[in-house]
């Protein structure tokens, strides 16, 4: 069983500050791949401190609430002293006040080591004035990331991908923009569309899950939950499309129709799996280049248009590559990071 990995909101506050060490960040990345839920508080956690300068560990309890509820019982009639009245529970009133006061000082003190000098929280936070910041989330060959929206939407990000958003969404559109390849799960919100932008198109929903992909000048947009538009942004045109629904885009922004098409190989990256369906050896690859972070040399020039249909784990690359072989008889061997295929 794989060991569950547990992190304090402290070191979550080093890596957003920038503070962190590689060893920090190490374990960061481990917790992260966990589950998507980690990824939803990291992002509601680094908002917050965006926004506001300041935090609530839970954690640590509240010693300003704690004060008032002590003061509230020792004020209170029922806990005046009166004839016979049984000193220990005045006793056990100063107890609880000294640990409350110790609260307090621990309090202060995580809050003096983990937020920047000279801080002065303040009452109220004026988000009107403020420029938005664009973020830039990119992956490298063979990194894959999963990204919480300051809306709770939810990016995989594929290898070799950029994504661009803004630190929050603001007026009544979500606007980001996706070179690569990503999958969304966007929150439902039927006041303020969600519009991705990438390459000649535009993709605009409410609230739904779909893949898209593009990758040389060509873009797929596959839905596999809810229903999408889809903008070309050159001829104008637009198609709708319901769950299973794909359409293609090329480099002039020339729009195909929707088709049905099985879902299993446009999803499949989402699974560690590598999915062809009659695709030429030189893009087959260049996405297992993307995957395992390799480069691929073809010796021979009519090698590159032998095409593959299949599903392959990813857990080994010699795996793929011995069965790239023997499908396509082919010589394919593997020197260090580089693919030779003759």
């Amino acid at each position: 069983m794989r060991h569950k990995i547990k992190i304090d909101q402290i070191l979550l506050f080093r890596i957003i500050e920038g503070k962190s060490n590689p060893a920090d960040i190490k374990l960061f990345n481990k917790w992260l791949e966990q589950s998507d839920n980690n990824a939803v508080e990291y992002e509601s956690l680094k908002l917050l401190w965006k926004k506001t300068g300041f935090y609530k560990a839970p954690e640590i309890p509240n010693p300003d609430l704690m004060w008032d509820n002590i003061i509230e019982k020792i004020n209170n009639p029922h806990n005046s002293i009166k004839e016979g009245f049984d000193f220990s529970s005045l006793i056990k009133i100063a107890a609880v006040i000294l640990v409350a006061v110790s609260v307090i000082i621990f309090y202060h003190h995580i809050r003096e080591t983990s937020l920047p000098g000279n801080y002065n929280e303040p009452n109220s936070v004026d988000f009107s004035t403020e420029e938005i910041v664009n973020n830039n989330l990119v992956t490298h060959n063979g990194e894959k990331i999963t990204c919480v929206l300051p809306d709770s939407s939810v990016v995989h990000l594929n290898s070799e991908s950029k994504l661009n958003y803004p630190e929050y969404f603001s007026g009544n559109m979500r606007i980001v923009e996706l070179t690569g390849e990503a999958y969304f799960s966007v929150k439902h919100d039927k006041n303020r569309p969600f519009i991705v932008k990438t390459g000649n198109s535009q993709v605009t929903v409410t609230g739904t899950e779909f893949n898209i992909r593009n990758r040389n000048s060509d873009t797929k947009i596959v839905v596999s939950k809810g229903s999408v538009k889809v903008l070309s942004l050159s001829s104008r045109k637009q198609e709708n499309l319901k769950k299973g629904d794909m359409v293609q885009l090329d480099s002039s922004g020339n729009i195909t129709p929707p088709v049905q098409v099985n879902l299993k190989y446009y999803l499949a990256w989402r699974e560690n799996k590598l999915a062809f369906m009659h695709t030429p050896l030189k893009e087959v690859m260049a996405e297992i280049e993307r995957t395992y972070n390799v480069k691929a040399e073809f010796l021979r020039d009519s090698a590159k248009n032998r095409t593959l249909t299949g599903i392959f784990e990813t857990d080994s690359l010699e795996k793929v590559l011995s069965v790239l072989s023997l499908t396509l008889d082919l010589n394919i061997s593997q020197k260090g990071m580089k693919i030779i295929i003759q």
